[in-house]
């Protein structure tokens, strides 16, 4: 389980400003909370946001170790920063309490991906706990609003970053603190956050609020108030002292890469299957074109069945004649529906390479999921009708030779502005595996969410 606060409200000010450590409230129930989840009280580990800041660290893990000890205490007190990264893993195995603490977003979540924080906390037992940037690095994709000076102006600052993969949700903590507050000379509400939440939805929560990840139910619960902040509007969706089922935040549409281009989306939507390993049977078979690496006969064997229904472009009428289940033909620059799924076409082609000619009526996909617009490119260079297509979700080749190299897609995934972009065609038949984080540190700069799933 790990649950996500803006802040436990720790510590407090004395007349003089100085910091001490005080019983934290029972806000919301949240010892509550804690004492049904702790199983033991013996470790607790303290997860830095500064990698060498030993001074900073232990001044702020003193506090935190001190309100437990008058709250909720334990046997052990540890920290866990660049001095004890080594001892990390050892460190995680044995926590029965693991808080990640606040900071500078950014920073720490430099230091989470050095320690390989996210694959060493895979395996744990102990509930995981977030105040504030420990609370947002827990994102898979995390939303890293600029917070410091200068970093609005920034054009090299990355808004998304890769996280601990715990949730879909990105939060925005300390929400009563935002309303009056200026950053750069701008109101960081309406001319910061808000722009940015026609790309992704903001969770906004104030001290005393805090959200559940229940991983074994898998549900989301937002324990007090809250608000939902998306297309640039604010609206309150909790309050104080009630309890509010946000899974539904959670609920993307679910994407898989089996390898190369071989797709999978919600589980029976298949896109150019090939080197298929897992067993599945697909409602829907898209292909995009004839090539081996895209139409293979063979795989189309393991996932298809009798109710199944392909859709493919129209110059494969003699290639599927081998098949009697129900089938579309389709052009590109065409909307259509079957059966429950509505879909629209766009060009697929080279500009100048003979791999795949403009002739050929080759087709890229955008599938409506639910209102949510997946587009799968094919096999095609940046071309002025792919700059064109509207999409939440684009797959988008990157691999070179055959379709666009990274700096191609990189310029076309600019022009599309997507929601989430997901590189495809590389690692395999060709392209190096690297790419893909070539790509993402591309990308980043465009303030685009990527995701890497080769």
């Amino acid at each position: 389980m790990i649950i996500l606060t803006s802040s436990l409200n720790l510590y407090e000010k004395d007349e003089n400003g100085i910091k001490k450590a005080q019983k934290f409230p029972n806000d919301n129930d949240i010892l509550g909370v804690f004492r049904k989840n702790i199983k033991k009280y013996e470790n607790f580990l303290f997860v830095a946001s500064l990698e060498n800041e030993p001074e900073i660290t232990e001044n702020y893990a003193r506090l935190t170790f001190e309100s437990f000890s008058k709250t909720l205490p334990f046997f052990n007190y540890r920290v866990l920063d660049g001095r004890s990264a080594s001892q990390a893993s050892e460190l995680i195995k044995n926590a029965d309490f693991i808080f990640l603490s606040g900071g500078h977003l950014p920073t720490q979540n430099a230091f989470f991906n050095k320690i390989n924080l996210k694959n060493l906390l895979q395996n744990t037992e102990a509930l995981i706990c977030g105040g504030s940037a420990g609370s947002m690095n827990c994102a898979d994709i995390v939303y890293c609003p600029p917070e410091i000076e200068g970093e609005s102006l920034d054009k090299n600052f990355k808004r998304y970053l890769k996280g601990l993969g715990f949730t879909n949700i990105n939060i925005l903590p300390h929400f009563e603190d935002f309303e009056n507050f200026v950053l750069d000379g701008k109101n960081y509400i309406e001319e910061i956050i808000l722009p940015d939440t026609y790309k992704n939805k903001v969770l906004a929560i104030p001290d005393g609020s805090y959200i559940v990840i229940d991983e074994k139910q898998n549900k989301s619960f937002l324990y007090g108030e809250g608000y939902m902040l998306d297309c640039g509007k604010i609206t309150k969706i909790n309050n104080d002292g009630q309890v509010k089922d946000v899974t539904d935040l959670e609920v993307k549409t679910d994407i898989e890469i089996n390898s190369h281009s071989s797709i999978l989306i919600n589980k029976d939507i298949y896109v150019d299957p090939f080197n298929i390993t897992k067993k599945g049977e697909a409602k829907y078979i898209f292909i995009t074109h004839s090539h081996y690496d895209h139409f293979s006969p063979q795989d189309i064997q393991k996932i298809i069945t009798e109710d199944t229904i392909l859709i493919c472009p129209q110059n494969m009428e003699n290639e599927m004649s081998a098949y009697d289940n129900k089938k579309v033909f389709v052009l590109p620059n065409q909307k259509y529906s079957v059966g429950d799924l509505h879909f629209e076409t766009f060009a697929s082609y080279n500009l100048n390479k003979k791999f795949h000619p403009k002739d050929n009526l080759n087709v890229g996909y955008i599938v409506d999921c639910d209102g949510e617009k997946i587009a799968i490119v094919g096999d095609s260079d940046n071309t002025e009708e792919l700059q064109k297509i509207k999409t939440d979700v684009l797959l988008i080749p990157i691999g070179g030779t055959y379709t666009m190299t990274v700096s191609e897609a990189v310029l076309a995934t600019k022009a599309i502005k997507p929601k989430l972009a997901i590189p495809t065609h590389y690692g395999s038949i060709v392209g190096d595996k690297n790419l893909g984080e070539e790509f993402e540190k591309q990308i980043a700069i465009s303030n685009i969410k990527c995701k890497i799933l080769i």
